[in-house]
């Protein structure tokens, strides 16, 4: 225990006797990263938001849910993988080596995806994530307009359904009126012909074939009835599947721009405080461990020259 604080004792002594040394040397490192610091060229931080595509799709059991047509994690790997940096590239004429690392994330809990970088020039900042905007929402959207022409062919083929199912209706509420007025004209027949006092025996045959032929008719009027009845079932049903691809088309959001983006307020990079307090600890060190270097020097040529 003694050693120990025998020790302590002469890194202190060490260090007082080197104060100035160490004060001056301090000193002049601490300039030198308050100099650095300032000279390190700022950088602003440029994001925006955008939130991709989305189409409503039904369940197996009959409920809607939202399937997204352009996945966040999918362009948030594009974009890491510099998918894009190209195309940006060459749209605004700039060296592919020059372009600023791109970022992408998705906020919790959300869809919606963040894109930033970092550059010494707020406007060609804004200018990359812009096109980058472009050249993400037209790739999703595309996909997104197969999927909208897609539910415009199913509501264009099921118009043309309901068109011959209204027809076929139509033709048989015709047919069915017909009936029924066949139906009447024979019982009026047949009505007449029994209340008629001259009629004879051999007119029984008549009544029985107006009976029958009525009977006939009744049958055929049932069938009609039938077949009116699931047509005008089939007629609602497609109705109801027109209605629910329109909501579903009329819910289809294409992909867009949640944040245009814009520059932070003030630069983001560097961390001026941070540089000057690193650099201070790290040269205050070096310049006690040089300190101890020199004493252990001295004390070496004392004992080389007694």
């Amino acid at each position: 225990m003694e050693d120990n604080e025998i020790e302590l004792m002469d890194y202190l002594d060490i260090i007082w006797k080197r104060k100035k040394f160490i004060i001056l040397s301090g000193l002049a490192i601490f300039s030198l990263a308050i100099l650095v610091g300032f000279l390190l060229p700022s950088k602003w931080e440029v994001d925006g938001l955008i939130k991709p595509s989305l189409l409503v799709s039904q369940t197996a059991s009959g409920e809607f849910e939202e399937l997204l047509l352009g996945k966040p994690d999918e362009i948030i790997n594009q974009i890491k993988q510099g998918s894009y940096n190209t195309e940006i590239a060459s749209r605004l004429k700039i060296e592919l080596a020059k372009l600023p690392k791109i970022r992408a994330e998705k906020l919790d809990e959300t869809n919606l995806v963040r894109i930033s970088l970092r550059t010494r020039n707020k406007e060609v900042g804004k200018r990359i994530l812009r096109t980058l905007f472009e050249l993400v929402t037209e790739e999703t959207n595309a996909k997104t307009e197969i999927e909208i022409k897609g539910l415009e062919q199913e509501i264009d083929n099921l118009n043309k359904k309901l068109e011959l199912v209204r027809q076929r209706i139509s033709e048989l509420e015709k047919d069915a009126s017909e009936i029924r007025n066949r139906i009447r004209r024979l019982e009026n027949e047949q009505r007449s012909t029994l209340q008629d006092p001259s009629r004879m025996e051999t007119e029984s045959l008549t009544m029985l074939l107006f009976s029958n032929e009525i009977q006939q008719n009744q049958w055929y009027l049932s069938e009609l009835k039938e077949l009116l009845n699931k047509k005008t079932l089939e007629e609602k049903e497609t109705i109801e599947q027109i209605n629910q691809l329109n909501q579903r088309r009329n819910r289809v959001a294409l992909t867009e721009t949640v944040k245009e983006p814009i520059p932070s307020l003030s630069p983001a990079s560097p961390n001026r405080i941070l540089v000057i307090s690193i650099s201070l600890i790290v040269g205050i060190l070096l310049v006690i461990l040089i300190a101890f270097f020199l004493e252990y020097v001295e004390s070496k040529k004392m004992e080389s020259n007694p």
